[in-house]
């Protein structure tokens, strides 16, 4: 692990200096300088981070394409479109039955559920339910 050396000094008002050292036996010093404490900390905290960076990866060679980007054509809907699916999803979330009308249809179905459950986690077992015949008679 690398040893770092960090000095800071206030030279006089609005004049603060530090140096940082890092790396150990091989160490690289950077000489830094602010008009406040608050500048001069900052000011080592990047120097340190420069100094104790990892070496940067060469990235692989960039490959040419064969041929010129293609342009794709995409349509977005319009604010209008956008609007009527939200009203039509608002819509249908006031159209949902009632925690109390979906308890009755697990009655109703024989679903012995936990009268705890929520109207979506309700509405989720009877659709299950309700699909199940359906599915083992197909």
């Amino acid at each position: 692990m690398p040893l770092s050396r960090i000095e800071i000094e206030q030279l006089g008002p609005g004049r603060w200096v530090a140096e940082v050292e890092a790396g150990g036996t091989s160490a690289v010093r950077r000489h830094v300088t602010a008009l406040n404490f608050d500048e001069i900390v900052l000011a080592v905290v990047e120097a340190h981070a420069e100094l104790t960076a990892p070496p940067a990866v060469k990235a692989p060679p960039v490959q040419e394409r064969a041929g010129p980007w293609e342009m794709v054509e995409v349509n977005l809907p319009s604010h209008e479109e956008l609007r009527e699916v939200i009203d039509a999803s608002e819509r249908e979330e006031d159209e949902l039955p009632s925690r109390e009308a979906l308890l009755a249809e697990a009655d109703r179905l024989g679903i012995n559920v936990d009268r705890r459950l929520g109207a979506a986690r309700l509405q989720v077992i009877i659709h299950a339910v309700g699909d199940a015949p359906a599915k083992a008679g197909e």
